[in-house]
């Protein structure tokens, strides 16, 4: 008898284990989806349009140079002065908070600025806040995903989906609308993100049952261990060049003929592919062990896109293949980014591995942008496309010199000093 209650007590304590790890799994889904889309939208209102909207409101192509080239320079010190904030999930979450609020009334503001001043001292304040929200929230939601047993890949999706449902309105909205009307949706969007933020489960209530000792001890990780700088180095060619194309592209698709909506159109058809790419990325996580060739996949799309610049001279040529190319590119890199960095850095460190691999990019797409008009004045766009896959192909060698999975990745001997 004593057995048989011990046995029915124990299977009740089992199935009350099953139900409340279920329903945590579905809260984590149910909060960080809509978080992810919503906060993905507000930024592609806020950032798709900068190069066209500076050319709407009058910028010469000297200014317009220097507004983007302070673009990523304010993304490089908002992760700079942000990154030593974030040294847990939990402060993480409170920094996307803080941004994410910031940007809903920067966003606001940035529609009544109608001047070379204005829109710079704007310009500056939203790139700051916009610097790292990504990473913060990555940071606190990757490893929370991990204990759900849930695939990151999954909640990522939600915000290709928010890019490509706020292009597809772009291109109707900029049909009938001036482009600063676009920020009054980033606002309301960014508010929406703010408030389901304060519904994302802890990570003390999604306790995952196979955490032990041996988890424990990723978390000691270096930081700055070898394959992490390497990983560092690669963003800092391979993203830092890839960003700052990404801000000329829309100047030289217009130039070709592309219309603002075209453009928005066209980066909707990109991100679809991004999307097709996340849905199908699943499938690959238990195959694809070593987590790297993902990411080697994602740079040769990416490095094959910025490419097409260099000899593709026609508008919509030149648009479709360079923005479907990039966006699977990035879909692989955004699947298998954190759990690679997990692996060189543990997840504690997460968040703030994030901030300083986004603020090595953001420096070399300052000095880039700022630079930009002089060389595709000088050297033509082929030149300045040129440029830009020289630099990805270098920080593909530093991707190549990452140890593979297995390896011994957090020994003494790797760290630096």
């Amino acid at each position: 008898m004593e057995c048989a209650y011990f046995k029915k007590r124990y299977a009740f304590l089992f199935l009350g284990y099953i139900l409340i790890a279920a329903m945590s799994k579905k809260r984590l889904l149910l909060t960080t989806c809509p978080l992810y889309l919503f906060f993905y939208m507000g930024d592609a209102f806020l950032t798709s349009y900068y190069s066209l909207y500076f050319m709407e409101r009058g910028m010469e192509p000297g200014q317009v140079s220097i507004l983007l080239g302070v673009i990523p320079f304010a993304l490089f010190l908002g992760c700079f002065l942000l990154s030593p904030i974030a040294k847990n999930p939990k402060r993480a979450l409170i920094l996307f908070q803080l941004c994410a609020l910031f940007e809903a009334g920067l966003s606001f503001a940035y529609s009544y600025c109608d001047n070379f001043v204005s829109l710079l001292l704007v310009t500056i304040a939203v790139a700051f806040f916009d610097s790292a929200p990504f990473s913060f929230i990555e940071g606190y939601v990757a490893p929370l995903a991990k204990k759900a047993n849930v695939s990151f890949s999954t909640i990522r999706l939600f915000g290709t989906i928010g890019y490509i449902i706020s292009l597809l309105l772009g291109y109707f909205v900029l049909s009938a609308l001036p482009i600063r009307d676009c920020f009054y949706f980033a606002s309301l969007l960014f508010l929406l993100a703010f408030g389901v933020s304060f519904l994302i489960p802890s990570h003390r209530k999604l306790q995952n049952s196979r955490d032990n000792p041996a988890g424990n001890e990723e978390e000691k990780k270096p930081l700055f261990n070898k394959n992490f700088v390497m990983f560092l180095l690669f963003n800092l060619f391979f993203f830092g060049a890839f960003n700052a194309m990404l801000y000329v592209l829309p100047i030289r698709l217009t130039g070709l003929g592309l219309t603002e909506a075209e453009y928005s159109l066209a980066r909707s058809i990109g991100i679809c592919g991004e999307l097709v790419m996340l849905l199908l990325t699943p499938l690959f996580v238990n195959k694809l062990k070593g987590r790297k060739l993902p990411i080697i996949i994602s740079a040769l799309f990416i490095f094959l896109a910025s490419s097409f610049g260099i000899f593709i001279f026609n508008a919509y040529g030149l648009g479709y293949s360079a923005l479907v190319m990039s966006s699977v590119g990035k879909a692989f890199f955004f699947a298998f980014e954190s759990y690679l960095l997990m692996e060189l850095v543990g997840e504690r460190n997460l968040a703030k591995a994030l901030v300083v691999i986004s603020a090595s990019s953001h420096l070399t797409s300052t000095l880039l942008n700022l630079a930009s008009n002089s060389i595709y004045e000088n050297w033509t766009y082929s030149g300045y496309f040129g440029l830009i896959a020289g630099l990805e192909a270098i920080g593909i060698v530093f991707l190549l010199l990452i140890k593979r999975n297995g390896e011994n990745l957090s020994s003494p001997s790797s760290s630096l000093a």
